[in-house]
């Protein structure tokens, strides 16, 4: 029976030197593996952040722009359909000087 627990415990020393020295190598790789996934995920957040701060500023460039034009634009619109009205006042004013 002390013979073959020897042997017993002879083999589990044998596997666990063997598991060592398999296990280490696979573990660094695994380390390794983790840290470059950790510096890919932080590369997608600059990345996000970045694209964050950019719709930003298209944001507020858009509102400005807008607030810019609009109001050139609402005058310009009054005075083109007052223009419009002027033109067709002459029309009928020389219209009726004509027949005169």
């Amino acid at each position: 029976v002390a013979i073959q627990l020897f042997r017993t415990l002879c083999s589990i020393q044998r596997l666990i030197k063997d598991l060592n020295v398999e296990i280490i190598p696979i573990l660094g790789r695994v380390q390794t593996t983790v840290e470059e996934v950790n510096e890919g995920l932080s590369t997608v957040g600059d990345i996000l952040t970045s694209l964050r701060d950019v719709s930003e500023r298209v944001e507020k460039t858009a509102k400005t722009a807008q607030q810019a034009l609009a109001s050139p634009l609402v005058k310009m619109a009054g005075l083109s359909v007052s223009a419009v009205k002027f033109l067709s006042f002459l029309r009928k004013l020389r219209k009726k000087n004509s027949r005169k």
